[in-house]
Formats: structure tokens, C-alpha cells, sequence
């Protein structure tokens, strides 16, 4: 009997992972969380010398999430903020020079690993809670990327180099979460 094909179900987390970073004292006034973005396919149990399946997380980026301070309308009133270093240095820049070099720090600081394996478990109960709260989502599920390629030429593509890069190039180009 042959074994039977299970399409990938395609899936894009963000999970909080502030409490791994050590900020610049000068950002945390305007960070109100840091992000890592990952996707994993929702239909793929891995097992790691355990019982307990995990998904596999790819790393995607990370991405900082700005309090109140950053809102609509001071960014586009261009407003400038102070920034105070721990040597009580004060820099006033705008919201969007701030971000800027946020976002900078965040690149230029990231020892993310680009595969990491969380229980599925845990997954779960986050995405039913994000539901159930109806806050920000920080989920979203894609599905079958390619539902309409038979099973046996779409098997042979996954298991290609094709996919990896056609995952990086539409992750690239953003993603709605």
C-alpha cells in the first residue's frame, strides 16, 4: 500500500521574544515588545528524542513591535523624540530615525539559529488563545502553496531547492500577520 501524501499546511508565527534581548536603555521607552518571525509547515510532526512532537520553526526575521509613542499621527507630524543613553546623552531625532535605527540594532544584533523546534503543544495553545483574545494577530495560515500541481509532481518540488527559494522570495515580499 502506498504511503499517503500530506500537502504542507504553510504557517507564519511571530512569537514574543523580548525577554532574550538586552536593549540600549535610550530604546526600551519605545518598544513595547520584539518579535521573531518564523514559518512552519502545520502538517509536520518532528521528534526529537522525545514523545512530545514540535514543529519546526524557520526563522524568517525579526521585527520590533512600538508602543504609543509611535503612533499614526506623530509619525506623520514627523516629531522629534529624545533619546537618553545610559550616559544621560540626549539625541532628538524623529520616529522614523528612531525606528530606523532600531530595526538596525535588532539586524545587526540577531544570533537567531534559522531552524528552532518548539512543542506543538505550545503552538497550539498560543494560536488559540491569539483567536479567542482577537487581539493583534501575530498568526496567519497559508495553506497549500501550489493546491493545484498533482500530488507526485508537487512531492518531487517540495523535496527540490526550488521550494526553499520560492519560500524565501515570498516571505521577502512580506507576509499579512
Amino acid at each position: 500500500m502506498p504511503e499517503k501524501f500530506i500537502r504542507p499546511n504553510i504557517c507564519v508565527i511571530a512569537l514574543d521574544e523580548t525577554h532574550y534581548w538586552q536593549l540600549p536603555a535610550e530604546y526600551k521607552p519605545y518598544i513595547q515588545r520584539i518579535e521573531g518571525v518564523y514559518w512552519f509547515n502545520r502538517n509536520l510532526a518532528v521528534h526529537l528524542a522525545e514523545f512530545t512532537p514540535s514543529y519546526e520553526l524557520h526563522f524568517i526575521e525579526i521585527r520590533p513591535v512600538f508602543g504609543e509613542e509611535f503612533s499614526d499621527a506623530r509619525y506623520e507630524e514627523k516629531q522629534t523624540f529624545e533619546l537618553v543613553n545610559e550616559e544621560g546623552v540626549v539625541r532628538k531625532l524623529s520616529a522614523d530615525w528612531i525606528m530606523d535605527e532600531i530595526d538596525n540594532f535588532l539586524i545587526s544584533n540577531n544570533n537567531y539559529e534559522s531552524v528552532e523546534y518548539v512543542h506543538i503543544h505550545q503552538i497550539e495553545k498560543m494560536i488559540k488563545d491569539w483567536q479567542e483574545a482577537a487581539t493583534q494577530w501575530v498568526f496567519h495560515e497559508y495553506g497549500d502553496l501550489h493546491s493545484e500541481m498533482p500530488d507526485e509532481e508537487y512531492r518531487a518540488y517540495i523535496d527540490s531547492p526550488d521550494f526553499d527559494r520560492e519560500l524565501e522570495d515570498y516571505f521577502a515580499q512580506g507576509y499579512d500577520i
